[in-house]
């Protein structure tokens, strides 16, 4: 993970050195458009495109694969856990009942198996051969729902993505400031801090509160920015709204214009 930061850092770097206020929201749109006048390599824009499909190839299906779990979980009523008899703690029999039940979850944790989070998990089979043979004998009414289902959810993004096709950098930086900052930075922190506050070291919450708050509000000016010229189809009439009067319209490798000025 440190590795992928350091390579996306250098990227962001390398690009703002070299270009400054121009730099387009996507690099693949400038090698392979007319953004910046580049001549870039054709070969090399055509293995950077297939790189980049790749990725959203791989990183589409990792995203996606947990929503339409719990989508046929919670819509189809699959991948159900087996309800758990209740057991009286007041019996003579509680601690005859419980004994084996906590050397069997013992026994299950102590193996290489996949992690549990619950009693009720540990009674579950979450291997994958378990969930693959839940798709495949589930029976042909109930493959026609999932398959259904997940083709729906692929419709619904691909509709998305038509309707904010002229906006499509503001809906990922829209999606991105508050969807993936919520996700990926400042819940799981706040989890965190609400399950092992009292083990935490006061400089751990230093830091975890100080990086909360600024992600909040980066991701609250973003959400704010980004949201109104995506709702409100907001279209700047200058090439680059970023820079200076003087390199707002043209691109700064025209040399023929600068030359003149």
């Amino acid at each position: 993970m440190t590795f992928t930061a350091c390579l996306f850092l250098i990227i962001g770097e390398t690009s703002y050195a070299f270009v400054g206020c121009q730099i387009p929201g996507n690099l693949l749109f400038a090698i392979g458009g007319t953004a910046l006048n580049l001549n870039a390599n054709r070969g090399a824009v055509v293995l950077a495109y297939l790189f980049m499909q790749l990725h959203i190839t791989i990183a589409m299906s990792v995203i996606l694969n947990p929503v339409l779990y719990i989508l046929e979980r919670g819509v189809l009523g699959m991948h159900k856990r087996p309800h758990l008899a209740a057991i009286d703690e007041e019996s003579p029999a509680f601690e005859g009942i419980n004994t084996p039940q906590k050397d069997r979850v013992s026994a299950i944790g102590a193996t290489a198996g996949p992690s549990v989070t619950s009693f009720a998990d540990a009674e579950y089979d979450l291997s994958p051969e378990a969930l693959i043979e839940e798709y495949h004998n589930s029976g042909p009414i109930v493959t026609a729902k999932y398959m259904t289902l997940r083709i729906a959810v692929v419709v619904i993004l691909l509709v998305i993505a038509i309707i904010f096709k002229d906006h499509f950098i503001d809906f990922t930086d829209f999606v991105g400031a508050w969807a993936v900052s919520m996700a990926c930075i400042i819940l799981p922190i706040f989890f965190y801090f609400k399950v092992f506050w009292n083990r935490t070291p006061w400089y751990e919450k230093a830091v975890g509160a100080f990086i909360i708050v600024i992600c909040a509000g980066l991701g609250v000016y973003v959400t704010y920015t980004t949201g109104k010229n995506l709702f409100l189809n907001i279209v700047s009439d200058k090439t680059f709204p970023y820079c200076p009067s003087d390199y707002d319209m043209v691109v700064y490798t025209n040399e023929t214009f600068y030359g003149n000025k």
